[in-house]
């Protein structure tokens, strides 16, 4: 029995053997996993709310845990809704969110980190050991102020910047301290009283919070180490009508949020806003979503080192009517998009706007296309020295303009000027200094039939009944001496 056994035994291992190869089952591959978030950063109103981010991935086994308590999260099809309470709390809030998708050795991970603020305004000064700083607060102020050196303080007064100075603070230790400022603060100011080296204490602007301001008005003038803003997610100037100077000349400011100002439903002017802001290469889209009641963009980017223009930058702006000098001396700007202009209905002073645009090399046809009221084009492309052309149809929607003294003086690379460029611009009385020393040009120089005959612009005078009478127009082609025209015209345009 035994040797049955045995034998049987050996006949199942060996037996069941073939001379056929072994079938080999292949494991199927799976494929790696790939996650992708339209954002790392979210910031949460001080109020409360949510915020939505969008999700991709190529599994579908997916999950998002929230690093602390004050932050839920839901799950949609391909985004995550991300919600929090009102923070009561008196300071701000730091989570991280987890999102993982796939399982084991093949999961993607991405991390999102959510800030909720609270209401206060909260600065960053960076000093030296036994430094003075002063606060750039103004109005009437009824606030609590909180140094960040375990130093606190109660602030009532209407402060002037004059008779009555904002509140200063000694640091004995050398450091970065954050003041949380939090009340009733109308005002932000820095320029009567404030030094220089005052002004280079404040180190960054970390939240805006919620104390009733209304004016920015020379807000952080001139502070040189300003790297950054954060958004207004607490619709902290929803009040505010004045933005004048707000940044100018915060020469180390190279960024700006989304939305910086879509807040700012009541906000009139943004003149000097940015100047000098030389470290600022480009802008957001959306910087003046919402922007309906603002008039004023003077001097908003001059002296700003910008590149090219979001197309919908001024989308909101439908009250503007001031663009005199906005980009003035913005040497690298390249790109004008065609319809940077296209919902400012009101606009009539233009003066200066792309004045020095040095790296300028051309001009939407369409640029102007809806600005009907348009009447001052003063210097508007002067020292524009990479430009070599002008669309014809550049000023055919604007008969309001009355002036177009030094237009293009000194567009040295422009080769030719398109025969009707003015022929719908009827009420021009100047014409002084529009192509001086533009030595480049070649051809005709321009004009408007009448009747089958050329009339050129030192020619209007004759046609009075098609033609306002100009008042000035010396030097409007001095030094264009490679127009065909240019021996026969009067003297006291080309000298």
């Amino acid at each position: 029995m035994k040797i049955f056994y045995l034998i049987l035994g050996v006949f199942l291992i060996f037996g069941a053997c073939s001379d056929e190869e072994e079938e080999v089952i292949q494991t199927p591959l799976v494929e790696d996993a790939s996650l992708t978030l339209s954002v790392d950063k979210v910031a949460l109103s001080c109020a409360g709310g949510t915020a939505e981010v969008k999700l991709e991935t190529n599994q579908e086994i997916w999950d998002a845990v929230p690093s602390a308590g004050w932050l839920t999260v839901e799950k949609g099809n391909s985004s995550l809704i991300l919600k929090a309470a009102k923070n009561e709390t008196g300071e701000q809030l730091t989570a991280t969110l987890l999102v993982t998708a796939g399982v084991e050795e093949n999961a993607d991970t991405a991390v999102i980190t959510v800030v909720q603020n609270d209401n206060s305004l909260v600065l960053e000064y960076t000093v030296p050991a036994r430094t003075q700083i002063m606060l750039p607060i103004c109005g009437l102020v009824k606030c609590s102020v909180d140094w960040g050196d375990g130093q606190t303080e109660e602030i009532d007064m209407k402060i002037d910047n004059i008779s009555v100075a904002p509140p200063r603070h000694m640091y004995t230790s050398a450091g970065t301290y954050l003041v949380r400022i939090s009340g009733e603060v109308p005002e932000l100011y820095s320029m009567i009283g404030f030094s220089d080296e005052q002004r280079a204490c404040l180190s960054g602007i970390k939240q805006w919070g919620k104390t009733g301001l209304t004016a920015l008005r020379y807000a952080f003038y001139r502070c040189i180490n300003i790297e950054s803003l954060p958004p207004d997610t607490d619709d902290s100037f929803a009040e505010v009508t004045s933005f004048e100077n707000a940044f100018s000349n915060c020469t180390a400011l190279k960024e700006l949020p989304e939305g910086l100002f879509a807040s700012a439903v009541n906000a009139e002017t943004f003149r000097d806003c940015f100047y000098k802001c030389t470290a600022l290469t480009s802008l957001p889209v959306r910087m003046f979503e919402n922007c309906s009641k603002a008039t004023i963009f003077v001097y908003t980017f001059g002296d700003c080192p910008l590149v090219e223009l979001p197309e919908g930058l001024f989308k909101d702006c439908i009250e503007a009517v001031d663009f005199n000098s906005c980009f003035t001396n913005c040497m690298t700007l390249r790109v004008i998009p065609e319809n940077l202009f296209a919902n400012c209905l009101k606009v009539t002073d233009f003066s200066y706007c792309f004045r020095n645009a040095q790296s300028l090399i051309n001009i939407p046809a369409k640029l102007f296309n809806n600005c009907t009221l348009a009447e001052k084009m003063v210097g508007i492309f002067t020292y524009c020295y990479s430009l070599t052309s002008i669309p014809e149809e550049l000023f055919r929607n604007c008969p309001e303009i009355s002036t177009f003294s030094y237009c293009f003086t000194s567009c040295t690379s422009l080769t030719g000027i398109p025969a009707g460029l003015f022929d719908n611009n009827r009420k021009v009385v100047s014409f002084k200094g529009t192509f001086r020393d533009c030595v480049s040009l070649t051809g005709e120089s321009p004009y408007t039939e009448i009747g089958g005959k050329k009339v050129h612009l030192y020619e209007r005078r004759n046609y009075g009944g098609e033609f306002v009478t100009l008042n000035e127009y010396d030097a409007c082609f001095r030094n264009c001496n490679g127009l065909s025209d240019y021996n026969t015209m009067p003297s006291a345009w080309n000298k």
